[in-house]
């Protein structure tokens, strides 16, 4: 065997090693990114929760499903003082009905008064695991 054979069986060996020894930082990171969505997207929708609970608080219900989470951009009656004094509205911005993966935040209402909102996760889809697993919050007159 040459010179060259050597070196190129060196370079490998570096090559492997180097891949080795990356793999958990790798798989480490790769897990951060899902899971660091997953918990961002999970935070949105308790914070939409939140406005929900305070426009129920106002209206005295849940915004219907054809108002849908567009209600929570909405001024609040006149003369309500409160959490929102400062802010004007429910939410801030729309930007808070998206989710981390670019798709709106689902809200649906169901037939005992309450809602539910929901994410599909990452892959869009119902169900899942990990970063791809659905993130439901449900609201009621009786929760919370």
């Amino acid at each position: 065997m040459g010179r060259n054979t050597y070196i190129a069986i060196g370079a490998a060996a570096v090559v492997l090693l180097g891949g080795i020894l990356l793999l958990p930082v790798t798989l480490s990171y790769i897990a951060y990114v899902w899971i660091g969505d997953w918990t961002e997207a999970q935070g949105q929708l308790v914070e939409i929760r939140f406005a929900l609970e305070d426009y129920r608080s106002d209206h005295g219900k849940y915004p219907t499903e054809e108002e849908g989470l567009m209600a929570l951009l909405a001024l609040p009656p006149e003369g309500r003082e409160g959490p929102r004094f400062y802010f004007d509205r429910y939410v801030t911005s729309p930007d808070v009905f998206v989710d981390p993966w670019g798709r709106e935040v689902i809200y649906r209402a169901v037939t005992d008064g309450g809602c539910e909102i929901l994410s599909l996760g990452r892959d869009g889809r119902s169900g899942g695991y990990m970063g791809n697993r659905d993130i439901i919050l449900m609201c009621n007159s009786d929760s919370w």
